[in-house]
Protein backbone atom coordinates (compact mmCIF):
# COMPACT_ATOMS: atom_id res chain seq x y z
CA UNK A 1 0.00 0.00 0.00
CA UNK A 2 1.58 3.51 -0.84
CA UNK A 3 1.63 6.13 1.85
CA UNK A 4 0.43 9.41 1.01
CA UNK A 5 1.60 12.24 3.91
CA UNK A 6 2.36 8.93 5.45
CA UNK A 7 -1.42 8.92 6.45
CA UNK A 8 -2.94 5.53 6.30
CA UNK A 9 -6.56 3.75 5.40
CA UNK A 10 -7.61 0.38 6.01
CA UNK A 11 -10.65 -1.20 6.36
CA UNK A 12 -11.42 -0.48 9.27
CA UNK A 13 -9.42 2.12 10.86
CA UNK A 14 -7.33 5.59 9.51
CA UNK A 15 -3.83 5.83 10.82
CA UNK A 16 -2.46 9.01 12.00
CA UNK A 17 0.06 10.63 10.30
CA UNK A 18 3.67 11.61 11.64
CA UNK A 19 2.87 15.26 11.46
CA UNK A 20 -0.33 14.69 12.83
CA UNK A 21 1.02 12.96 15.47
CA UNK A 22 4.04 15.59 15.86
CA UNK A 23 1.88 18.23 16.63
CA UNK A 24 -0.46 16.71 19.27
CA UNK A 25 3.31 15.70 21.24
CA UNK A 26 3.90 18.77 20.99
CA UNK A 27 0.73 20.60 22.64
CA UNK A 28 1.12 18.03 25.07
CA UNK A 29 4.18 18.13 26.10
CA UNK A 30 3.68 22.55 25.71
CA UNK A 31 0.62 21.47 28.11
CA UNK A 32 2.77 19.41 30.68
CA UNK A 33 5.69 21.63 30.94
CA UNK A 34 3.77 24.67 31.42
CA UNK A 35 2.10 23.47 34.77
CA UNK A 36 5.05 21.87 35.74
CA UNK A 37 6.65 25.06 35.36
CA UNK A 38 4.29 26.58 37.49
CA UNK A 39 3.91 23.95 40.34
CA UNK A 40 8.04 24.08 40.59
CA UNK A 41 8.90 27.50 39.94
CA UNK A 42 6.49 30.23 39.34
CA UNK A 43 4.27 28.83 42.43
CA UNK A 44 7.20 28.81 45.16
CA UNK A 45 8.49 32.54 43.66
CA UNK A 46 4.97 34.03 44.07
CA UNK A 47 4.80 31.90 48.08
CA UNK A 48 8.04 33.66 48.18
CA UNK A 49 7.04 37.15 47.28
CA UNK A 50 4.28 37.10 49.47
CA UNK A 51 6.37 36.32 52.43
CA UNK A 52 3.97 33.26 52.80
CA UNK A 53 6.34 30.20 54.37
CA UNK A 54 5.46 26.76 55.67
CA UNK A 55 6.80 25.18 58.51
CA UNK A 56 7.24 21.83 57.13
CA UNK A 57 9.46 19.25 58.94
CA UNK A 58 12.46 17.61 56.92
CA UNK A 59 11.69 20.53 54.56
CA UNK A 60 14.60 19.21 52.11
CA UNK A 61 13.26 15.68 52.19
CA UNK A 62 9.90 17.37 51.78
CA UNK A 63 11.01 19.45 48.66
CA UNK A 64 13.08 16.50 46.97
CA UNK A 65 9.81 14.64 47.04
CA UNK A 66 7.58 17.34 45.63
CA UNK A 67 9.74 18.13 43.18
CA UNK A 68 9.71 14.47 42.16
CA UNK A 69 6.22 13.95 42.11
CA UNK A 70 6.08 17.11 39.81
CA UNK A 71 8.68 16.00 37.22
CA UNK A 72 7.97 12.02 37.21
CA UNK A 73 4.70 11.68 38.44
CA UNK A 74 2.28 14.30 36.96
CA UNK A 75 3.55 13.48 33.50
CA UNK A 76 3.12 9.65 34.01
CA UNK A 77 -0.59 10.31 35.46
CA UNK A 78 -1.27 12.69 32.34
CA UNK A 79 -0.04 10.30 29.88
CA UNK A 80 -1.89 7.07 31.22
CA UNK A 81 -5.60 8.34 32.49
CA UNK A 82 -5.87 10.13 29.31
CA UNK A 83 -4.51 7.57 27.03
CA UNK A 84 -6.71 4.91 29.22
CA UNK A 85 -10.42 5.46 30.31
CA UNK A 86 -10.56 8.74 31.32
CA UNK A 87 -9.51 11.13 28.02
CA UNK A 88 -10.89 7.39 26.05
CA UNK A 89 -7.34 7.14 24.03
CA UNK A 90 -6.81 11.12 23.83
CA UNK A 91 -4.58 13.07 25.38
CA UNK A 92 -5.40 16.85 25.00
CA UNK A 93 -3.40 17.22 21.79
CA UNK A 94 -4.98 14.18 20.82
CA UNK A 95 -8.10 15.34 21.33
CA UNK A 96 -7.17 18.59 19.70
CA UNK A 97 -5.52 17.26 16.32
CA UNK A 98 -8.82 14.63 16.29
CA UNK A 99 -6.69 11.40 16.75
CA UNK A 100 -6.48 8.84 19.74
CA UNK A 101 -5.15 5.85 20.82
CA UNK A 102 -6.79 2.33 20.59
CA UNK A 103 -6.37 -1.60 20.88
CA UNK A 104 -6.54 -3.89 18.20
CA UNK A 105 -10.04 -4.06 18.25
CA UNK A 106 -10.92 -0.01 18.00
CA UNK A 107 -11.14 0.69 21.87
CA UNK A 108 -9.29 2.54 24.19
CA UNK A 109 -6.21 0.59 25.24
CA UNK A 110 -5.94 -1.17 28.25
CA UNK A 111 -3.55 -0.16 31.58
CA UNK A 112 -0.95 -2.16 30.91
CA UNK A 113 -1.09 -1.23 27.13
CA UNK A 114 -0.91 2.44 27.80
CA UNK A 115 2.47 1.43 30.40
CA UNK A 116 4.06 -0.37 27.74
CA UNK A 117 3.19 2.88 25.26
CA UNK A 118 4.70 4.91 27.99
CA UNK A 119 7.56 3.26 29.27
CA UNK A 120 9.04 2.52 25.82
CA UNK A 121 8.91 6.40 24.82
CA UNK A 122 12.75 6.18 24.97
CA UNK A 123 13.46 4.14 22.07
CA UNK A 124 11.59 6.22 19.62
CA UNK A 125 13.42 9.26 21.44
CA UNK A 126 16.73 7.88 20.11
CA UNK A 127 18.46 10.27 17.95
CA UNK A 128 16.36 12.88 18.56
CA UNK A 129 13.00 11.09 17.42
CA UNK A 130 14.96 9.35 14.06
CA UNK A 131 14.07 5.68 15.39
CA UNK A 132 10.49 6.67 16.34
CA UNK A 133 10.32 8.74 12.79
CA UNK A 134 12.06 5.85 11.23
CA UNK A 135 9.59 3.19 13.27
CA UNK A 136 6.85 4.78 11.95
CA UNK A 137 7.31 5.05 8.48
CA UNK A 138 8.39 1.73 7.38
CA UNK A 139 5.29 0.33 9.18
CA UNK A 140 1.50 -0.40 7.44
CA UNK A 141 -0.15 0.86 10.43
CA UNK A 142 2.19 4.17 11.82
CA UNK A 143 3.29 2.44 14.28
CA UNK A 144 6.62 3.47 16.87
CA UNK A 145 8.29 0.60 18.77
CA UNK A 146 6.16 1.15 21.50
CA UNK A 147 2.96 0.71 19.80
CA UNK A 148 4.27 -2.39 18.15
CA UNK A 149 5.25 -3.60 21.83
CA UNK A 150 2.04 -2.88 23.32
CA UNK A 151 0.02 -3.50 20.25
CA UNK A 152 -1.83 -0.23 19.86
CA UNK A 153 -2.56 2.18 16.98
CA UNK A 154 -2.57 5.84 16.49
CA UNK A 155 -5.82 6.16 14.45
CA UNK A 156 -8.04 9.32 13.04
CA UNK A 157 -10.97 10.34 14.86
CA UNK A 158 -13.31 13.19 15.59
CA UNK A 159 -11.57 16.60 15.51
CA UNK A 160 -12.56 18.52 18.67
CA UNK A 161 -11.46 21.66 19.81
CA UNK A 162 -13.02 22.24 22.23
CA UNK A 163 -13.97 18.34 23.27
CA UNK A 164 -12.21 18.45 26.72
CA UNK A 165 -14.57 17.22 29.40
CA UNK A 166 -17.11 16.51 26.64
CA UNK A 167 -19.59 13.62 26.17
CA UNK A 168 -18.78 10.46 25.34
CA UNK A 169 -18.40 10.04 21.19
CA UNK A 170 -19.75 6.22 21.15
CA UNK A 171 -23.22 6.39 19.04
CA UNK A 172 -25.33 3.77 17.81
CA UNK A 173 -27.33 4.54 14.04
CA UNK A 174 -29.43 2.22 11.73
CA UNK A 175 -27.48 1.13 8.47
CA UNK A 176 -28.39 3.78 6.21
CA UNK A 177 -27.92 0.97 3.63
CA UNK A 178 -30.93 -0.28 5.05
CA UNK A 179 -32.80 3.47 5.44
CA UNK A 180 -31.87 3.94 1.79
CA UNK A 181 -33.01 0.20 -0.13
CA UNK A 182 -36.36 -0.25 -1.79
CA UNK A 183 -37.57 -2.44 0.55
CA UNK A 184 -39.55 -1.38 3.32
CA UNK A 185 -38.71 -4.89 5.53
CA UNK A 186 -35.58 -3.24 6.30
CA UNK A 187 -35.51 -0.89 8.90
CA UNK A 188 -38.79 0.23 8.47
CA UNK A 189 -40.10 3.28 9.13
CA UNK A 190 -43.53 5.15 9.89
CA UNK A 191 -45.92 5.18 6.48
CA UNK A 192 -43.68 2.03 4.66
CA UNK A 193 -46.01 -0.82 4.68
CA UNK A 194 -44.27 -4.08 5.13
CA UNK A 195 -45.49 -6.80 3.64
CA UNK A 196 -47.16 -9.29 5.52
CA UNK A 197 -47.58 -13.28 4.80
CA UNK A 198 -50.46 -16.15 5.85
CA UNK A 199 -48.27 -19.12 6.91
CA UNK A 200 -49.66 -22.06 9.25
CA UNK A 201 -52.93 -20.37 9.96
CA UNK A 202 -51.14 -17.32 10.98
CA UNK A 203 -50.69 -13.52 9.49
CA UNK A 204 -47.26 -13.30 9.97
CA UNK A 205 -44.65 -10.76 8.49
CA UNK A 206 -41.14 -10.33 8.86
CA UNK A 207 -38.72 -7.28 9.57
CA UNK A 208 -35.13 -6.87 9.63
CA UNK A 209 -33.58 -4.22 11.47
CA UNK A 210 -29.46 -3.48 10.98
CA UNK A 211 -27.22 -1.11 13.46
CA UNK A 212 -23.89 0.32 13.76
CA UNK A 213 -22.25 1.19 16.69
CA UNK A 214 -18.85 3.47 16.62
CA UNK A 215 -16.99 5.41 19.19
CA UNK A 216 -15.46 8.34 17.18
CA UNK A 217 -16.68 7.07 13.84
CA UNK A 218 -14.63 4.03 14.36
CA UNK A 219 -16.64 0.57 14.74
CA UNK A 220 -16.86 -0.97 17.91
CA UNK A 221 -16.36 -4.68 18.26
CA UNK A 222 -18.48 -6.99 20.15
CA UNK A 223 -20.18 -4.35 21.92
CA UNK A 224 -23.72 -5.88 23.26
CA UNK A 225 -27.00 -4.36 21.71
CA UNK A 226 -30.30 -5.13 22.99
CA UNK A 227 -33.79 -4.30 20.67
CA UNK A 228 -36.84 -4.10 22.07
CA UNK A 229 -40.37 -3.68 20.10
CA UNK A 230 -43.64 -3.69 21.56
CA UNK A 231 -46.58 -2.45 20.25
CA UNK A 232 -49.76 -0.17 22.22
CA UNK A 233 -50.26 -2.81 25.02
CA UNK A 234 -47.04 -4.30 26.05
CA UNK A 235 -43.47 -5.06 25.06
CA UNK A 236 -43.80 -8.56 22.86
CA UNK A 237 -39.91 -9.12 22.36
CA UNK A 238 -36.68 -8.39 23.87
CA UNK A 239 -33.46 -9.56 21.26
CA UNK A 240 -29.39 -9.29 22.67
CA UNK A 241 -26.39 -9.71 20.81
CA UNK A 242 -22.98 -8.70 19.71
CA UNK A 243 -21.66 -6.48 16.90
CA UNK A 244 -19.34 -7.72 14.63
CA UNK A 245 -15.51 -6.36 14.22
CA UNK A 246 -17.42 -4.03 11.80
CA UNK A 247 -18.98 -2.94 14.48
CA UNK A 248 -22.87 -3.82 12.70
CA UNK A 249 -25.38 -6.19 14.08
CA UNK A 250 -28.47 -7.32 12.21
CA UNK A 251 -31.81 -8.48 13.97
CA UNK A 252 -34.41 -10.46 12.25
CA UNK A 253 -37.91 -10.03 13.84
CA UNK A 254 -40.86 -12.80 13.04
CA UNK A 255 -43.77 -11.27 14.14
CA UNK A 256 -47.43 -11.37 14.42
CA UNK A 257 -49.98 -8.89 12.18
CA UNK A 258 -51.07 -6.38 14.34
CA UNK A 259 -53.38 -3.83 13.81
CA UNK A 260 -51.84 -0.35 15.27
CA UNK A 261 -48.41 -2.01 14.24
CA UNK A 262 -45.31 -1.97 16.21
CA UNK A 263 -42.42 -0.10 17.58
CA UNK A 264 -38.95 -0.55 18.22
CA UNK A 265 -35.71 0.66 19.53
CA UNK A 266 -31.85 -0.58 19.95
CA UNK A 267 -29.73 0.23 22.70
CA UNK A 268 -25.63 -0.01 23.20
CA UNK A 269 -25.03 -1.19 26.46
CA UNK A 270 -21.18 0.16 26.59
CA UNK A 271 -18.73 1.00 29.28
CA UNK A 272 -19.18 4.51 28.66
CA UNK A 273 -22.90 4.22 29.26
CA UNK A 274 -25.84 3.21 27.11
CA UNK A 275 -27.11 5.03 24.00
CA UNK A 276 -29.98 4.46 21.53
CA UNK A 277 -31.40 4.98 18.57
CA UNK A 278 -34.70 6.78 17.65
CA UNK A 279 -37.81 5.32 17.88
CA UNK A 280 -38.94 3.87 15.44
CA UNK A 281 -42.43 2.52 13.80
CA UNK A 282 -43.48 -0.98 12.28
CA UNK A 283 -46.44 -0.64 9.57
CA UNK A 284 -47.85 -4.11 8.53
CA UNK A 285 -50.07 -4.48 5.02
CA UNK A 286 -53.09 -5.72 6.46
CA UNK A 287 -53.57 -7.70 3.82
CA UNK A 288 -51.20 -10.12 2.88
CA UNK A 289 -48.73 -10.50 0.10
CA UNK A 290 -48.24 -14.74 -0.32
CA UNK A 291 -50.02 -17.86 1.39
CA UNK A 292 -48.21 -21.03 2.24
CA UNK A 293 -49.12 -23.17 -0.22
CA UNK A 294 -46.70 -26.31 -0.80
CA UNK A 295 -48.82 -27.75 -3.66
CA UNK A 296 -48.28 -24.81 -5.57
CA UNK A 297 -45.10 -23.18 -5.41
CA UNK A 298 -41.80 -24.10 -6.12
CA UNK A 299 -39.48 -21.96 -5.43
CA UNK A 300 -36.55 -20.78 -8.80
CA UNK A 301 -34.35 -19.14 -6.60
CA UNK A 302 -32.94 -17.14 -3.82
CA UNK A 303 -30.06 -14.05 -3.66
CA UNK A 304 -28.28 -12.18 -1.29
CA UNK A 305 -25.47 -9.50 -2.09
CA UNK A 306 -22.88 -11.79 -3.57
CA UNK A 307 -24.31 -14.93 -5.34
CA UNK A 308 -27.81 -15.95 -6.51
CA UNK A 309 -28.25 -19.97 -5.84
CA UNK A 310 -30.80 -22.12 -8.22
CA UNK A 311 -33.47 -24.57 -6.21
CA UNK A 312 -34.67 -27.97 -6.90
CA UNK A 313 -37.85 -28.06 -8.17
CA UNK A 314 -38.91 -29.60 -4.62
CA UNK A 315 -42.40 -29.05 -3.12
CA UNK A 316 -41.03 -28.51 0.23
CA UNK A 317 -37.98 -26.88 -0.56
CA UNK A 318 -36.52 -25.33 2.80
CA UNK A 319 -34.13 -22.33 2.13
CA UNK A 320 -31.52 -21.24 4.34
CA UNK A 321 -29.68 -18.22 3.97
CA UNK A 322 -27.35 -16.51 6.59
CA UNK A 323 -26.49 -12.99 4.80
CA UNK A 324 -29.28 -9.89 5.24
CA UNK A 325 -31.00 -9.12 3.39
CA UNK A 326 -32.10 -12.18 1.32
CA UNK A 327 -34.79 -12.61 -1.12
CA UNK A 328 -36.90 -15.33 -2.54
CA UNK A 329 -38.54 -15.99 -6.06
CA UNK A 330 -41.66 -17.72 -6.63
CA UNK A 331 -41.85 -19.18 -9.97
CA UNK A 332 -45.59 -20.08 -10.17
CA UNK A 333 -48.68 -18.71 -9.29
CA UNK A 334 -48.79 -18.26 -5.35
CA UNK A 335 -52.43 -17.37 -4.44
CA UNK A 336 -52.87 -14.77 -8.04
CA UNK A 337 -49.87 -13.43 -7.10
CA UNK A 338 -47.19 -14.30 -9.79
CA UNK A 339 -43.27 -13.95 -9.97
CA UNK A 340 -42.87 -11.81 -6.57
CA UNK A 341 -39.96 -11.64 -4.89
CA UNK A 342 -39.96 -11.79 -1.01
CA UNK A 343 -37.65 -10.93 1.68
CA UNK A 344 -36.72 -13.41 4.25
Amino acid sequence: MEKENNEVESKEMKYASIPRRAVAAVIDYIIVGTIMYVLLIALPKFLVSQEISFNVPHGIVFAILYTLIIMIIFPLLYFILLENGVGKGQTIGKRILGIKVVNEVGVHPSIFQTFVRLFTRFLDLGVCHVIGLIAIYTSKENQRIGDRLAKTYVVVALVSLVGIGCASADTISYISEYDTDQYNETNPQAGELVRSYWINNSHTFISIIGVNVTDSSQPIENATVELKVWNSTATVLTMKSRTNPGGIINFKINGIYCPGGYWYQATAILDSGNVSTSVREIDINEEFTMKQSFNQVSWLNFSDANSTKILNSLPNEDVYVDIFPAFIYAKENVSGVNNETHLI
